[in-house]
């Protein structure tokens, strides 16, 4: 047969393969190490999770184009002023960010919303919103609606000045961990739910 023989008696057989270590020397080659003894590698990779602890969705919303493509498991939505304010904006329905803990919007927003209904909402803890928003000058049409119901966990609900000053209908319900409730400023008349009747309604008062 024709077999090649790879060892003889006493020799060993030379091949094309290059060793990686010879007896008490390293071998250098070209790879980057990424740790160093007692040294940590800075990279510009973003952490998606970090031991026991979840990551917290956050998105910054412009323009109602941000809107149609926002994730439905966002839990932190961030309006800044003077956004959010195109005609065709008229609704704001809440209902399918089931993740949503926290709704932050910023001065002068939604200029052209009249009906804005936060419902079902479970895991929101906080809304906060700046000054003169979901109004607009020179409107006199008293038929804005604001629903905020079932939303077990809010504990924080916050208002600037003249915000929702257009709207006839504030109704909020079955929010049992409400603790701070703030519209408007002391100083200054504050016209929030101008045209409307605060009702604030508990689960045993919709059972009676």
């Amino acid at each position: 047969m024709n077999v090649v023989p790879l060892t003889r008696i006493g020799q060993p057989v030379a091949t094309n393969v290059v060793p990686l270590t010879r007896i008490g020397q390293p071998v250098t080659t070209n790879v980057v190490p990424l740790t160093g003894i007692g040294k940590s590698v800075t990279t510009n990779v973003v952490p998606l999770t970090q031991i026991g602890k979840s990551v917290t969705t956050a998105v910054r919303i412009g323009n109602k184009n941000d809107w149609i493509r926002m994730e439905s498991s966002v839990e932190v939505i961030e309006v800044p002023s003077n956004c959010c304010n195109e005609m065709e904006l008229i609704v704001l329905d809440m209902r399918q960010f089931v993740s949503l803990r926290e709704l932050k919007v910023g001065d002068e927003c939604f200029a052209y919303v009249k009906e804005v209904r936060l419902m079902g909402l479970h895991q929101l803890e906080r809304v906060l919103i700046g000054n003169k928003s979901f109004r607009r000058d020179m409107d006199r049409n008293s038929n804005g609606k604001w629903y905020l119901k079932n939303c077990e966990r809010l504990r924080e609900l916050k208002m600037g000045y003249r915000c929702f000053e257009d709207y006839s209908v504030c109704e909020i319900e079955n929010v049992p961990s409400l603790e701070v409730i703030e519209m408007g400023e002391l100083i200054e008349d504050s016209y929030n739910f101008y045209y409307a009747s605060l009702e604030l309604k508990s689960e045993s008062q919709r059972k009676e």
